[in-house]
């Protein structure tokens, strides 16, 4: 008997923990893991194509399907088929909980824990949310799992929408200490806010020269 499933789409309580677990107690039982594509992996599947293998395993994360999907639309930034993928796990989160998505979306370095209390994030959005399989936690922060995902989530942003999350980021970056003037800067930019802009560029500037001259 072969069984296969997405092990971070299995969350504590999910109905397939108890089969889990009677697998589990099988002295039979063998486990095999599939790792995400390496780069030497992706360059295979692009030989048909002028795209560029480190770049698409950055964007992809290495994930087959979304390799597969980039090889057929190699023109497009963003496969339409990798979007509707994507966009489908959003379909039983409500509005509120897709806009936190959207924050994260506008934040492609990551999404800093400490900002989360000041944008209304608390535990069960965090947990619903971990339930779309769309998010990880890295470097202090919240990311999409794949870059790709985060390009999917950000295009259903809607129009004149984009400054508004940038500002509600920048508001809550503020708060932090010490903040990082590099993603202030990008945020104030984000809001069209050309005064804080100014300011925090100029902050990250100097900053970026006095760990020079350290």
């Amino acid at each position: 008997l072969l069984v296969s499933y997405r092990d971070h789409e299995i969350g504590p309580g999910h109905s397939a923990r108890v089969l889990l677990d009677d697998f589990a107690r099988l002295e039979q039982l063998t486990t095999v893991r599939l790792a995400a594509l390496t780069v030497a992996g992706v360059g295979e599947l692009l030989r048909s194509t002028a795209l560029d293998p480190v770049r698409v395993h950055t964007l992809t994360g290495g994930n087959p399907f979304f390799v597969t999907e980039v090889v057929k639309e190699p023109d497009l930034p963003l496969p339409t088929s990798v979007r509707d993928a994507v966009l489908a796990r959003t379909v039983p989160v409500s509005p509120t909980d897709v806009e936190v998505l959207q924050l994260v979306a506008c934040a492609p370095d990551r999404l800093d824990d400490r900002a989360l209390p000041a944008l209304g994030v608390d535990l069960p959005t965090l947990r619903r949310l971990d339930r779309t399989g769309l998010l990880i936690r890295s470097r202090d922060g919240l990311v999409f799992r794949h870059e790709l995902a985060r390009q999917a989530v950000e295009s259903t942003i809607p129009p004149g929408g984009a400054p508004q999350l940038h500002a509600r980021l920048l508001a809550a970056l503020e708060q932090i200490d010490p903040p990082d003037p590099a993603v202030l800067t990008h945020h104030a930019v984000g809001a069209r806010d050309s005064a804080r802009a100014t300011r925090y560029a100029r902050a990250a500037i100097f900053s970026r020269v006095g760990k020079q001259t350290e």
